[in-house]
């Protein structure tokens, strides 16, 4: 053993490949720690140079290699990327970030943490696990040693997955190697029951450890740090450590429900997720800093009460008088917010003029189109190539790139881009890669090495947001790194950003009932998501803002049809939020996209046949009537100035009235009330 540490104590001043090796920086079970210098990159890097031995054949130096591919695809800010690994002079390393700083063991030297530091550190802890756990990837050996502070105290995980490469744990291999607990499958006091005893090791497995780490920085010292070595095993199965709050009476009781929730000895009764565990430390930010501002904010409220007290009080006829003012005041409010909410609903959009683009009805089944403005864009699915059309009316034009099954995503603020989802065989697996295909015409690119669900840009073009199992990402380089933005409760689709790029909306779709639904999350992800409440509408997808941002549009899907509503988004108390029918007639609305330059909304619809039509005596033409609208039992008044119709919404009937000419128009009943037909009476004043 002396010797091979006089041997790596040797690298220093020499090479390895294209890396200068500058100093020894560590050492631990899984080899020797250098500071180095990428001379092909000019940038520092760590270099673990892996103990003599470890990888002895070919098999275990693929699968090394193997384990080290996956690991170098975990980008977050909270893991220490790995770059590289190499074998050179007969010498197997790992090429890493350097991150200058300390470990979380060396800043516990000094005892205990404050709980706010606790918190932080605990959710960055927790959400790189999170980015992790998604790929499929245990740690395994999480502890403060492996848990490095930055220079701006921003916690980065080291040592990803390696410990699979040690001996397997049993429960007879750990009672012959107590005294050397590295060389087992995790480190001892840390480990959880089933590691112990040989069980399935999962995501679960390193949340038990999170406990430890948490109860650590809390507490001062590591759960059963009275017990002595020889019993600590007995311990881990069997016994509960003391309340951190014993330690430290500091320790709130929400933070001590949270360590103890991840150090149960059952998995099934810890956080499923590391995801779950980072929305409790969330919150429990949120009500810390609540909570020490509530003593100033009482002291606040009693000055300004005493100030107010101090001039002569009032008698109490003058205190009733007043009150009863103030009643009829309130009264008076609330009745005039009513009217002019009731005043600003309305109950459906209408719009203006409609006009077919395509006619070969091969767009029906499409899920997405866009549009620059000036064409829309398009995949046929009789043969998966990319099409446009001016919006002003001209020829079809077709693109060379070929996909397979392929679905349009998004289109970049400057219309020179398309990011297309395209599912791709990988590594004897079906996955959804992500392109960037350009409008122009030129050969497609993919979104870095990303496998994803939906991506979107930002409005400024700068930013990708996509969608990745359960959580929201977002990429500033073409996907070149990543970085997550929050945790999401199911599998995220169609997102879309504001027009201020602040906030990003996205549908949700529930993996137990199968319904979907819109949720909201800022840019910063600071917060979770949260659901839309959207007027109890379900079922929802797609939705869409328009440039000003003022409204916001999404698909209802409800008993095989899909039909677009309206919010808008500059609601008030007097105005409200309810969403209305965006009125396209017998049009159902398969997909929608709005233009960046005008108020015009491009639609894939289908017509569902009901349609009235007039015919023109002097040209004998037929043409629908109304026009765009699917109506039945068209009846007109007396004096021909107004027509009455039954029009024909999601599979359900709506009375409308029109002027003949189709000038203005108004329907007299909502989606909840069903009208067969109407008619006119004889003097056209009345309806029946």
């Amino acid at each position: 053993m002396a010797d091979y540490a006089v041997a790596q104590d040797a690298l220093v001043g020499q090479t390895l490949g294209h890396y200068r090796i500058a100093a020894k920086i560590g050492s631990g079970g899984m080899g020797e720690v250098y500071r180095a210098r990428d001379e092909h990159l000019d940038r520092e890097v760590a270099i673990k140079v892996l103990p003599s031995g470890m990888l002895s054949d070919e098999l275990s130096r693929k699968r090394f290699r193997k384990e080290a591919l996956t690991l170098s695809k975990l980008n977050h800010p909270n893991i220490a990327t790995i770059h590289d690994f190499d074998t050179q002079q007969g010498v197997d390393f790992l090429v890493m970030e350097y991150i200058p700083g300390i470990t979380l063991s060396e800043k516990l030297a000094g005892g205990s943490l404050p709980e706010k530091e606790v918190v932080r550190l605990g959710i960055q802890l927790a959400e790189g696990l999170c980015a992790a756990h998604e790929r499929g990837v245990v740690h395994r050996d999480l502890k403060p040693g492996n848990l490095r502070l930055t220079t701006d105290e921003r916690l980065k995980i080291l040592d990803f997955g390696l410990a699979k490469l040690r001996l397997p744990v049993t429960a007879g291999a750990v009672t012959e190697s107590l005294s050397m607990t590295e060389a087992i499958s995790g480190t001892l006091p840390y480990m959880a029951p089933e590691q112990l005893l040989g069980g399935e090791i999962d995501a679960r497995t390193d949340i038990h450890a999170v406990g430890s780490v948490l109860y650590e920085m809390a507490a001062g010292q590591r759960p059963f740090a009275d017990v002595e070595t020889s019993q600590l095993i007995g311990a881990i199965l069997h016994r509960t450590p003391q309340p951190a709050s014993a330690l430290n009476a500091k320790v709130s009781p929400e933070l001590e429900r949270i360590i103890g929730k991840c150090l149960e000895k059952e998995p099934e009764n810890r956080y499923q997720s590391a995801t779950e565990l980072a929305v409790d430390l969330r919150r429990l930010s949120t009500g810390v800093s609540v909570r020490a501002a509530e003593p100033e904010r009482s002291r606040a409220l009693v000055g300004a009460a005493i100030a107010v007290a101090a001039p002569s009080l009032p008698t109490p006829t003058k205190w009733r008088a007043r009150t009863a003012i103030l009643a009829v005041c309130i009264g008076l409010l609330v009745v005039a917010a009513l009217v002019l909410r009731r005043v600003a609903y309305l109950p459906y959009l209408p719009i203006s003029s409609t006009r077919q683009l395509t006619f070969d009805g091969d767009l029906a089944r499409l899920s997405a189109i866009e549009t620059d403005g000036r064409r829309v864009f398009y995949f046929k699915f009789a043969n998966s190539y990319l099409y446009s059309i001016p919006v002003n009316g001209g020829e079809e034009r077709s693109y060379a790139t070929k996909f397979v099954q392929p679905v349009i995503l998004h289109i970049s603020p400057d219309g020179s881009l398309l990011l297309v989802k395209e599912l791709t065989a990988r590594f004897g697996r079906y996955a959804n890669r992500i392109w960037m295909l350009p409008t122009n015409g030129g050969p497609a690119r993919p979104l870095g090495d990303i496998e994803a669900e939906f991506a979107a840009w930002s409005p400024d073009g700068k930013t990708i947001a996509f969608a990745q199992h359960n959580a929201l990402y977002l990429t500033d380089d073409e996907g070149a790194t990543s970085h997550r933005l929050v945790g999401t409760p199911g599998v995220p689709w169609w997102i879309r950003w504001s027009p201020d790029g602040q906030r990003l909306r996205f549908t949700l779709i529930d993996s137990t009932s199968s319904v979907a639904s819109i949720w909201e999350v800022s840019r910063s992800g600071r917060t979770p998501p949260v659901e839309m409440e959207l007027g109890g509408h379900s079922n929802l997808c797609c939705g869409i803002w328009t440039r000003d941002g003022r409204r916001f549009l999404f698909r209802e899907d409800r008993e095989r049809r899909g039909d677009y509503w309206v919010t808008d988004e500059s609601w008030s108390t007097f105005r409200s939020r309810r969403p209305f029918l965006l009125s396209g007639g017998g049009v159902e609305m398969v997909a929608a996209t709005a233009s960046p330059l005008t108020n015009t909304l491009f639609v894939v619809g289908t017509q569902d046949g009901r349609m009235s039509f007039k015919f023109d005596v002097t040209h004998r033409q037929l043409t629908p009537f109304p026009a765009g609208l699917s109506v039945e039992d068209l009846n007109f008044s007396s004096d021909g100035k107004w027509m009455l119709m039954t029009q024909i919404h999601s599979g359900e009937s709506i009375l409308f009235r029109a002027r003949s000419d189709g000038s203005e128009g108004q329907p007299l009943t909502d989606r909840n009330m069903q009208v067969l037909y109407g008619r006119f009476s004889r003097t056209g004043n009345a309806l029946r």
